[in-house]
């Protein structure tokens, strides 16, 4: 995606540069003209010596091609254009940007593992997700902000945790963020955590938002937090 951006504001700066060279080429023209036919009476041109008068012609003739150059040029140069293109291009890093700020900001009021459910709805909220659910390396489902398709998320989870394993043993680096994107357009993040020897998944469905995998990262520290309390209490999956 940046390097789109990159390639949008490469394209204007060259049209800006190449604009100006036409404006220079312009100036020049018009300052060769002056100085070839000011001197000349009004009367006089038509007695020129044939080879100065085609000369004459033939630079008002790249005169107006350069004009007509210039026109072209100016008219491709839609600012308006440009802008919504590069909007268009900006708008999902922008969400990215908005997602993790609002994720930043999150409160620190929850204490033990009872309340990661409180805080995977709070989360979703703030980030406009549809599903957030947290297993553990097995596929249990620890805490979700419903029951709907819990189960299923928690065992995809698994089944990547299985897949960076096997990357792993092959001398690949392990991935620890992936995003997937289903034939109904729905985005889902699964983000790999671990906490002492135990790994954990946060997975995340977005009906709209964009996700990256690193969208979730500013919520880890709280959940770590919370999943080093070995309190009994974990969340029900309701």
């Amino acid at each position: 995606m940046l390097q789109t951006v990159r390639f949008k504001e490469d394209e204007l700066r060259r049209a800006r540069l190449e604009l100006s060279a036409v404006l220079k080429a312009e100036k020049r023209v018009s300052q060769d003209l002056a100085a070839v036919a000011a001197p000349i009476p009004a009367a006089e041109l038509p007695k020129l010596d044939p080879e100065v008068a085609a000369r004459l012609e033939a630079m008002e003739a790249r005169e107006d091609a350069r004009q007509k150059e210039l026109a072209a040029l100016i008219a491709s140069m839609d600012g308006r254009k440009v802008l919504d293109e590069l909007r268009e291009v900006m708008a999902p890093l922008a969400e990215q940007a908005r997602v993790q700020s609002a994720l930043s900001e999150m409160p620190t009021m929850y204490l033990h593992r009872g309340h990661l459910g409180h805080l995977l709805r709070e989360v979703a909220a703030r980030a406009g997700l549809s599903t957030m659910i947290l297993s553990d390396e097995v596929g249990l489902p620890l805490a979700a902000t419903s029951a709907d398709a819990s189960e299923a998320l928690a065992a995809a989870a698994s089944l990547l945790l299985t897949l960076a394993d096997r990357l792993a043993s092959t001398g690949q680096p392990a991935p620890v963020g992936v995003v997937t994107r289903d034939v109904e357009g729905h985005l889902t993040l699964h983000r790999i955590f671990s906490l002492d020897d135990e790994r954990y998944v946060l997975t995340a469905v977005s009906k709209g938002t964009v996700l990256a995998p690193d969208s979730m990262d500013p919520v880890l520290p709280q959940l770590r937090q919370l999943l080093a309390q070995r309190s009994p209490e974990v969340d029900a999956v309701a």
